[in-house]
């Protein structure tokens, strides 16, 4: 068995995973001047839980400058980009897994910039609130039928 057929699941896993962020990047693009991609990247990862890693490889809008403050969009966007890789993720793989328990897994890159951002704008106190607020949305997801994007 080589390399690729050894590690499909996992490999398949990460792609959904990244998928959920491209897609958030995009729509990010069409609601406000956001980030677009240059690329999308999976890796062994040998610190990883699941033995590889994924990213976007996103290319700034002109003139952003990474220690400017987030417009109030871009901050929701930013919570949505970092959300949507264990959505996806949940979504096409047909898992129960809580969506907690993908961000500390797949999402564990993502878990961090997510709690750096909370702490950066001063909303640790609105942790629960923004969670559940996605956790929701994964909810209403959930029911619809994403038969045709797994094939």
């Amino acid at each position: 068995m080589n390399f690729l057929e050894k590690n499909f699941e996992k490999i398949k896993t990460i792609f959904f995973h990244e998928l959920g962020h491209f897609i958030a990047y995009k729509q990010s693009t069409k609601e406000i001047e956001g980030f677009k991609i240059m690329d999308l990247q999976i890796q062994p990862c040998a610190e990883c839980k699941n033995g590889f890693k994924g990213f976007i490889v996103p290319l700034p809008p002109p003139g952003y400058k990474n220690s400017a403050r987030m417009s109030p969009d871009r901050l929701a966007h930013n919570f949505s980009n970092n959300y949507f890789g264990c959505l996806f993720q949940l979504l096409l793989t047909d898992s129960d897994e809580h969506l907690a328990l993908c961000m500390l897994d797949y999402g564990q890159c993502d878990q961090k910039n997510l709690n750096t951002t909370l702490q950066r704008y001063g909303l640790l106190g609105k942790t629960s609130e923004i969670e559940n607020h996605f956790y929701e949305f994964h909810k209403k997801l959930k029911k619809k039928n994403f038969d045709s994007l797994k094939n």
